[in-house]
């Protein structure tokens, strides 16, 4: 039985990452289309960015992954809130370490870490 349950959470942490990549496409050329003319402290283009992105992906994976799940909006909205500024404060610090790194790079690289401890937040609460 327990086998049965770790294939479906690899199936569903498939799903996840496929429809992840499917709208992440889109964020990274916001991102970077925004990115060479943004005056203000790079925190905020990320978060602004990232929180649109965030509550659209919530609708789509309420609807496809966790679509089980009792009270989803009230727990994901704890996480709608949190995934935005964890990305924003990863990317802000690797920013500060390295320097010299693609901007795009340090982003994926941030984005891809608060997006791994997000899914498995809510394959926890869910």
């Amino acid at each position: 039985m327990s086998s049965r349950r770790e294939i479906i959470g690899m199936v569903d942490l498939l799903k996840y990452y496929l429809l992840t990549l499917s709208l992440y496409v889109f964020e990274i050329f916001l991102f970077k289309t925004i990115y060479p003319s943004w005056e203000y402290d790079l925190f905020w283009l990320n978060t602004i960015v990232r929180l649109c992105f965030v509550i659209f992906f919530a609708i789509v994976i309420r609807n496809i992954i966790f679509k089980e799940a009792d009270n989803f909006y009230l727990k994901f909205s704890i996480l709608i809130i949190i995934n935005p500024i964890l990305a924003s404060s990863v990317l802000k610090i690797f920013s500060a370490f390295y320097f010299g790194v693609e901007i795009l790079i340090l982003k994926f690289g941030a984005d891809l870490i608060s997006s791994l401890i997000i899914f498995f937040i809510l394959k926890r609460i869910t």
